[in-house]
């Protein structure tokens, strides 16, 4: 069609449209099914069509299924595939034993063609007759090779198989799903190698260990173990603990097999039965000393080790380095003091003091003087008739005394009528927001849950489940820790707990989300008529009945018009259109009571448009 010109609409049976690319011709008479275009052209019955030119070219012979076209001035001639080929605009008769391979004649006895390009010999050099390699222009020979994804390998065909691109021996490799190739027998990889637990050990990510050979630190060290790996490390050398004994860091050939270490040295079944080894140290255990302080042996029936030193006095006592008598010394940091018979003399850092003493007071270890009725404020001492003391985990700070509305706030001082203190957080300017924790509370924007900040995402009805927060209307908190939709709410019995019926309202209460969910986890879904209290024998009994079962559809039929009771409550009795209700209850009798475990929704526009689209889904 040209530009500009207007399609027309045609009956099939009446006539053939032919179009090519400058512009479309209508044959009347001719029906679309019982003929066939040639370009712009209409075929007839003695024709084919010329490919190159889209011209109708008349047949030779009534065989002829192609046409042969040439070089542009020469006139294209049909020809019958079968028994002739077109070679270059020629038909050619084909000998019964040739064939074609793209534009080549090719004898089919003793040549293949692969991929319709390429024409090889049909049998190797030693007459087994060869193949084409898949999807390529290569054939080779499966007597002694194998193709995998068009590359040739010289495994014989009948021994291999392809791991992706890759040929492999089948008896005796086998091909992991990431692609690699490993002996059989060997499942365990270590680099770019495969190997069997029992015979070697994977030092590192890449080092294949074989017998006599430990691994220390990702290294490899020889050890002269039996097998793999049975030798030990010392400051990441590795050892054969049958010859050598580690010490420390240092490694010592085992001269008896009972050898001992003390520190970094080796020591003899001799040496300990008259030496003993304190802190790495070997002492010798004359004088029966066999107990240590520190790096001395010392006998505690005769001595007392006092800073490195003995002394011969047992059980004594030491301030320091050296010994003292405690019940008429006091001992302040390794400094000794007379106590002179007082009881009142005690320590305050290195130095000693009459704590009966009003004008003396210590704080943290320091002293201070003229201190009468003093306080202590970290190592200072404060007049609490005139300052204030702010203490916090790190620092304490004295302040002067400013009235009762300032507080402390960690070691820092504030107007607690401007600010606000938090778990030890200074918030300033916020005195009228109250505290979640560390931070301060925005209300009504905010809601602390365990100490935690959340948005109510919910309006008044957002409630704390742990730190989440949920809504009260659709969902429950199980236990203080999980939020579940109302109809699954169950408690540590498994019970469903009892959240009473609920009559949600689709625009501010209920998502598609909600909506969805609540449908796949009911069996039953119905459109009920709306609620209305009817009064029987002086009592209230709220009433409906069933319009429309919307799953399971089986029950359409057998429950639609069935009455339903509500008990004494209406939950959606103001809703003067229909509701929707979901239930896990069966329905399959004349009467229904709701229970309290199910679930309303008012019917809406929205809630329309939702269930429409859940019936089709």
């Amino acid at each position: 069609m040209m530009p500009g010109e207007h399609e027309e609409a045609f009956d099939p049976n009446q006539g053939i449209c032919c179009s090519d690319m400058f512009g479309e011709i209508f044959y009347p008479g001719y029906p679309t099914h019982q003929y066939e275009c040639c370009g712009s052209h209409l075929l007839g019955l003695r024709e084919l069509c010329d490919p190159i030119s889209l011209q109708p070219v008349a047949k030779t012979s009534y065989n002829d299924d192609a046409v042969c076209t040439g070089l542009a001035s020469e006139s294209p001639e049909t020809y019958n595939s079968i028994s002739n080929v077109c070679v270059a605009g020629l038909v050619i008769p084909l000998a019964p034993s040739q064939g074609i391979c793209g534009n080549q004649l090719m004898d089919r006895a003793t040549e293949i063609c692969c991929l319709n390009m390429m024409i090889h010999a049909r049998y190797d050099g030693g007459k087994m007759e060869r193949k084409c390699c898949e999807d390529s222009l290569f054939a080779y020979s499966p007597r002694d090779q194998s193709c995998c994804l068009g590359i040739i390998y010289d495994i014989p065909e009948k021994e291999a198989r392809c791991c992706h691109y890759q040929a492999y021996h089948k008896a005796t490799e086998v091909c992991e799903e990431d692609g690699y190739i490993r002996p059989k027998g060997k499942p365990h990889r270590c680099g770019d190698q495969y190997y069997n637990m029992e015979e070697n050990y994977c030092c590192g990510d890449a080092v294949l260990l074989g017998p006599g050979y430990t691994c220390c630190d990702g290294v490899s060290h020889y050890t002269g173990t039996d097998g793999a790996n049975n030798g030990e490390c010392c400051g990441g050398i590795g050892y054969n603990p049958g010859t050598h004994v580690c010490c420390g860091a240092e490694i010592h050939p085992r001269t008896e097999q009972d050898s001992e270490c003390c520190g970094n040295n080796a020591i003899t079944p001799e040496q300990a039965q008259n030496h003993i080894c304190c802190e790495g140290v070997l002492q010798p255990t004359h004088h029966n000393r066999k107990h240590c302080h520190g790096q001395l042996a010392f006998n505690p029936e005769l001595e007392t080790v006092c800073g490195g030193s003995r002394y011969p006095v047992p059980g004594g006592a030491c301030c320091g380095y050296n010994l003292y008598n405690p019940s008429t010394k006091i001992c302040c940091r390794g400094n000794t003091f007379a106590k002179n018979g007082s009881l009142s003399l005690m320590c305050c850092g290195a130095e000693a003091y009459d704590s009966s003493n009003p004008s003396l007071l210590c704080c943290d270890s320091v002293l201070h003087h003229n201190a009468t009725e003093m306080g202590c404020c970290g190592t200072h001492s404060y007049d609490p008739r005139t300052q204030q003391c702010c203490h916090g985990p790190e620092q304490s700070l004295i302040y002067s005394s400013r009235g009762d509305h300032y507080q402390c706030c960690d070691h820092l001082l504030f107007n607690s009528s401007k600010h606000r203190c938090c778990s030890g957080v200074l918030h300033q300017f916020r005195a009228e927001f109250p505290c979640c924790g560390p931070d301060v509370l925005v209300l009504p924007r905010d809601i602390c849950c365990q100490g935690h900040i959340s948005k109510r995402l919910h309006g008044a009805d957002t409630q704390c489940c742990g730190r989440d927060v949920y809504s009260a209307v659709t969902h429950a908190c199980l236990d203080g820790m999980e939020i579940a939709p109302r109809w699954k709410a169950t408690d540590q019995d498994g019970q469903t707990q009892k959240l009473g019926n609920v009559c949600l309202d689709p625009t501010s209460q209920v998502t598609f989300d909600l909506l969805t969910e609540a449908y796949s986890n009911h069996s039953t879904v119905a459109v009920i008529a709306p609620l209305r209290m009817k009064t029987r024998h002086g009592l209230g009994i709220c009433k409906s009945r069933i319009l429309r079962i919307m799953k399971p559809a089986s029950s359409q039929g057998s429950l639609k018009g069935a009455g339903i009771s509500f008990g004494s409550s209406c939950p959606c009795e103001h809703n003067r259109k229909a509701s929707l209700l979901f239930t896990n209850q069966s329905m399959d009798t004349d009467r229904f009571v709701v229970g309290e475990g199910d679930f309303l929704f008012k019917m809406n526009k929205f809630t329309r448009q939702a269930l429409k689209q859940l019936e089709v889904e």
